[in-house]
């Protein structure tokens, strides 16, 4: 048998999966200087409300402890893992559990354990790992598993936009200078993944404006495979992601859509309001659609 595990950067609407279907490894919020665990002491909501007082949240990754403890478990029930991770150009998740895993693959030689750079997060990462759980149903091998998810890391697209820049820049991601003269223009900008980095690629004015950009983004972006299950996150703004997915229905009407609140961990970095949306660019061989 095989073990999926993630991380709490990955989200997944519960109701595609059966519950204890898969691990998932918190990540800490740290707020005030208390220390938080992610999903489990803390949710994004909570998280919300200290952002409107002004609180500026860190995160920080996953303990050695909780990583360690669940690939031990794993092994021990006699089961082969592979940890879906946060990816590792945006923090030391995937690094750290791979040296894990490497020490645990001498003590049980037996087990198999992979550790796989997701290059995303939030959404794009809730599409892997919920491929990942269906591939395992199927009864495929470890390495056909191993082999689509290095694929889908390679081919997993994200349109992410904001609604206020003043939050990125009071995190220090932008000057406040530029922050408050693009919310005073009503400036929105459009993120996407490049080399397993969030990046802004390019900014219009307007809300609408903001949809239609990511809108027409995506559909271009799945041309090539218009029948697949289409991830919309939102930070705290779920009518913007209902408007968002009225308009990708009309343009796809193949595919599914699913709707989640983005997590903690990249909520504190981008602020409140917003949505991402997230897809393949390419058909995975043993993709599962249902």
């Amino acid at each position: 048998m095989i073990r999926i595990i993630t991380d709490s950067t990955c989200d997944l609407n519960n109701d595609l999966v059966e519950k204890n279907e898969y691990d998932v490894l918190p990540l800490k919020i740290i707020i005030n200087d208390h220390e938080y665990t992610d999903t489990i002491d803390i949710k994004i909501n909570e998280v919300y409300e200290f952002m409107r007082q002004g609180i500026i949240p860190k995160t920080a990754q996953i303990t050695y402890e909780a990583v360690y403890s669940a690939f031990k478990n794993c092994c021990d029930s006699g089961l082969d893992l592979i940890y879906i991770a946060f990816s590792k150009a945006m923090s030391g998740c995937y690094t750290f559990a791979s040296l894990i895993a490497q020490d645990l693959k001498q003590a049980y030689p037996d087990r198999k354990i992979e550790v796989i750079d997701s290059k995303c997060g939030s959404g794009a990462l809730g599409l892997m790992v919920l491929q990942a759980l269906r591939m395992v149903k199927a009864n495929l091998s470890f390495e056909t598993i191993v082999e689509q998810l290095h694929f889908m890391a390679d081919h997993v697209e994200l349109v992410f936009t904001l609604t206020d820049l003043n939050w990125i820049a009071k995190g220090g991601r932008l000057s406040r200078t530029a922050g408050y003269a693009g919310t005073l223009l009503n400036i929105k900008p459009i993120l996407e993944v490049e080399d397993g980095k969030i990046i802004t690629s390019r900014a219009v004015r307007g809300r609408n404006h903001s949809i239609t950009e990511v809108v027409t983004e995506i559909v271009k972006r799945s041309k090539a495979f218009p029948n697949q299950l289409i991830s919309i996150t939102h930070a705290d703004d779920p009518q913007m992601a209902y408007d968002l997915e009225d308009q990708i229905k009309n343009f796809l009407p193949e595919c599914k859509t699913t709707i989640n609140c983005i997590d903690s961990v990249l909520g504190v970095h981008l602020g409140i309001g917003g949505v991402g949306v997230y897809c393949f660019n390419e058909k995975p061989k043993y993709y599962i659609f249902d």
